[in-house]
């Protein structure tokens, strides 16, 4: 993981756990991370995507982003926590290989996570650069 931003709380560690889980590349360690009730909303709403379930969210990510990126590594660039409401905020950027084409995929990320008492997300929201992903749509898709 290459955080650099870094935190010692509860939450922070849950937060670095979670980015722990998605760097593996593996849908039953990201899926481990999650509640069995966790919603993920992926942002802005011009990217039309409707929330996702664990059973929707295991399917999309496993079965469309997984097969078609490799290499994926999150860089932190700052961590806010909100002990209270047990929500952790991360800016970050992504770089991955896109497997279909052989080039770079990168991204821009703010994650918003809500956390249960044990670690786990129970609420995620993912807002990603919307231009640059329609730009990039090639590494996706055939």
């Amino acid at each position: 993981m290459m955080a650099s931003a870094s935190s010692t709380s509860a939450l922070g560690k849950a937060a670095l756990n979670v980015v722990a889980a998605y760097e593996s590349w593996s849908i039953d360690n990201i899926m481990n991370i999650r509640t069995p009730g966790c919603v993920t909303e992926v942002q802005p709403a011009s990217l039309a995507q409707p929330a996702m379930d664990n059973e929707t969210y295991r399917a999309f990510f496993g079965g469309s982003v997984i097969p078609r990126l490799a290499n994926w590594k999150l860089n932190i660039s700052d961590i806010v926590e909100d002990p209270k409401a047990k929500k952790v905020v991360l800016f970050a950027t992504a770089k991955a290989d896109a497997v279909v084409t052989g080039g770079a995929y990168e991204q821009q990320y703010v994650y918003t996570f809500w956390f249960e008492e044990d670690g786990k997300i129970k609420r995620m929201i993912e807002w990603l650069d919307s231009a640059k992903l329609v730009e990039q749509k090639s590494a996706f898709f055939d």
